[in-house]
C-alpha cells in the first residue's frame, strides 16, 4: 500500500482529488533561478503513519544534500536551475530600458521526484528503485488535454508562480492571461496545460547605467554652452 501511494506521489501530475502542487521560480537577472515545489500530502498521512515524516524533516534540517522543509503535511523542496531545457531566458538592452524575457516550455517535475525519491529513501520511508516521473511537457497537447480532464475532475490544485528581476510588463500563456503584481504573476497550471502554451513573461527596467552616462552628458553639455554664452567677446580694435 505505501508503494503505491508514494508511486502516486511521485507522479508529475496529481490527479486524485485534494491533492496540491505549487511552483514557485525566482529568476535572477544573469537568468539563473531558483524554483520552490510544495506538495500537500494530507490525504495521505493515515496510511503513512504519524511520525512518518518526522526523518524526512529531521534530514531537510540537518542535511546539506538538501534544501528542503516539512511543515505538518506539506513538503516543499528548492532545486537550483539555469536557462536550458526548461526554459529560456533573454536580455535586451535598450537606451532607456532593460527588457527581460522568460518562456517556460517545461516544469521540471523529473528534478523534484528525484529529489522526493531520495528523500524518502534516506528517511526509510520508501526505498528508492532509481526511477522518475517524466518532466511536464507544457508544449504536449495530446498528454496535456489527457491529464487535464482528470485535474479538472478532481479539482486539484497546480500553479506557479513567477518573480522576476524587475517589474512585469506582459504574461501569458497562449490565451491564459493572468494577471501580475509588480515584480511577481501566478498561472493555473492546469488552465496552462490546456492550452498547451509556454508560459511567457516579461518585465523591464530602466538601463541606469545608460541613464547616468546619458545625464554625465546632459550636464557637460550644459556647462559648456553656459562657459561659451558667459565668455567675454573681445573688443574690436
Amino acid at each position: 500500500m505505501r508503494r503505491f501511494i508514494f508511486a502516486l506521489l511521485l507522479m508529475s501530475l496529481a490527479v486524485h482529488a485534494g491533492i496540491a502542487q505549487s511552483y514557485e521560480q525566482t529568476v535572477k537577472r544573469d537568468g539563473s533561478s531558483v524554483i520552490v515545489k510544495s506538495m500537500d500530502i494530507n490525504l495521505f498521512a493515515a496510511e503513512l503513519g504519524e511520525n512518518a515524516l518526522e526523518g524526512v524533516s529531521v534530514i531537510c534540517n540537518e542535511s546539506q544534500a538538501y534544501t528542503c522543509s516539512v511543515e505538518g503535511d506539506r513538503i516543499s523542496m528548492s532545486e537550483s536551475f539555469s536557462a536550458g531545457p526548461y526554459y529560456s531566458f533573454k536580455t535586451e538592452y535598450g537606451v532607456f530600458n532593460i527588457d527581460y524575457t522568460l518562456v517556460v516550455s517545461k516544469v521540471p517535475t523529473d528534478r523534484f521526484s528525484r529529489t522526493l525519491d531520495q528523500l524518502l529513501d534516506e528517511a526509510d520511508i520508501l526505498e528508492s528503485e532509481g526511477e522518475s516521473s517524466e518532466v511536464l511537457d507544457l508544449l504536449d497537447s495530446e498528454t496535456n488535454s489527457e491529464a487535464v480532464g482528470y485535474l479538472r475532475r478532481f479539482d486539484s490544485s497546480l500553479s506557479y508562480r513567477i518573480i522576476m528581476p524587475a517589474p512585469i510588463t506582459e504574461a501569458h500563456a497562449g490565451n491564459v492571461t493572468p494577471g501580475f503584481n509588480g515584480n511577481t504573476v501566478q498561472f493555473d497550471l492546469v488552465d496552462v496545460m490546456a492550452e498547451s502554451k509556454a508560459m511567457t513573461v516579461k518585465s523591464s527596467e530602466l538601463n541606469m547605467a545608460n541613464m547616468i552616462i546619458i545625464g554625465a552628458i546632459l550636464v557637460l553639455g550644459a556647462l559648456a554652452l553656459s562657459f561659451f554664452k558667459e565668455r567675454p567677446k573681445k573688443k574690436g580694435k
